[in-house]
């Protein structure tokens, strides 16, 4: 079975094939920026960051090629929300080289229609109870944003920044969104206009119910939906009224984002297949148009499974 028209898949982050042909991205650790010294450090990183924004055009480019769209890799700056460094792009000797990437890769995107989205890691966590978790949570998410208006995208969440609630205060969910909503006023337009969050994974955290009742009821923040997770984490709700409570978040004027992946094989439910064995009847049988991020770890070859291999068999 093939993925049916009105499905546009997303792929994550990475390219397997582009890895392969050396085309990757470069980190650095804080560990090694002391080792090499300020002044080696900074001519590292901006080799890196060129090095990040050219291999996010590359997939950009393989992207157009299959008329997919693209999450964004975090790290396209290494180190520079580091809460102990203080450095921004022009500080770097290639800054103009880094802009003109940026503007090239903003016209693959918008000549050929391509959504991009981004999705912070775990750590980032702006509800947080810890003052120092909140800074760092802050700092990410406008960074975050920066890369994304560096790339000209939309400051809606036609270029949604996806996030996890990630604390539960024992299940005061009302508290948490009380912090949250704080911090939401001390974030700029580019980061609130496109903030999103996703159902979570582990038992007595954020189901789409909790969302919905708690973060979309009070701020309208779109919910992304995560069928592994809903699996994981569904409080007994099925999975089709989870499916349509999330598509009610999502403004009329905006196709939703969401999530898609299986479990591995294996005794942690939560860990993501390599490849799609089958594609959920809630996906299948939605009329509307859906794009769907990819979660599975081989990334460009586990989409190609559906267009190419025909391995898909319908779920339900």
């Amino acid at each position: 079975m093939i993925l049916p028209p009105n499905i546009v898949p997303s792929l994550c982050c990475i390219h397997v094939g582009l890895q392969e042909q050396k085309i990757k991205f470069n980190v650095m650790t804080y560990a090694q920026y002391k080792k090499l010294g300020k002044k080696e450090a900074m001519k590292v990183l901006a080799d890196r960051s060129l090095n990040n924004i050219k291999t996010i055009h590359a997939i950009l480019k393989e992207c157009a090629k299959n008329n997919w769209n693209y999450r964004i890799g975090s790290n396209v700056f290494p180190l520079m929300t580091h809460p102990d460094l203080d450095f921004t792009v022009d500080d770097f000797y290639n800054a103009d080289e880094i802009y003109a990437e940026f503007s090239a890769a903003a016209q693959t995107i918008r000549q050929n229609n391509i959504r991009c989205s981004m999705h912070p890691d775990q750590f980032v966590v702006p509800a947080s109870p810890n003052p120092k978790v909140v800074e760092n949570s802050i700092r990410d998410l406008e960074q975050h944003a920066m890369i994304m208006d560096m790339l000209e995208l939309p400051q809606s969440y036609e270029a949604p920044i996806n996030i996890h609630m990630n604390c539960y205060n024992d299940g005061k969910f009302s508290e948490v969104v009380d912090r949250l909503e704080t911090v939401l006023k001390r974030m700029s337009k580019p980061v609130t206009s496109r903030l999103v969050f996703e159902n979570e994974d582990k038992g007595k955290s954020w189901t789409v119910c909790n969302l919905y009742e708690y973060l979309y009821k009070r701020a309208g923040i779109p919910i992304t939906f995560d069928n592994l997770h809903h699996q994981c984490n569904h409080n007994d709700t099925s999975e089709q009224y989870a499916f349509e409570l999330a598509l009610s978040t999502w403004p009329k004027d905006v196709v939703p984002l969401f999530h898609f992946s299986e479990s591995l094989v294996g005794n942690n439910p939560r860990a993501h297949a390599d490849f799609p064995t089958m594609l959920p009847a809630i996906y299948k049988n939605y009329n509307g148009e859906l794009h769907l991020d990819f979660e599975f770890k081989m990334k460009e070859i586990a989409i190609n499974k559906i267009s190419r291999e025909k391995l898909l068999t319908i779920a339900g």
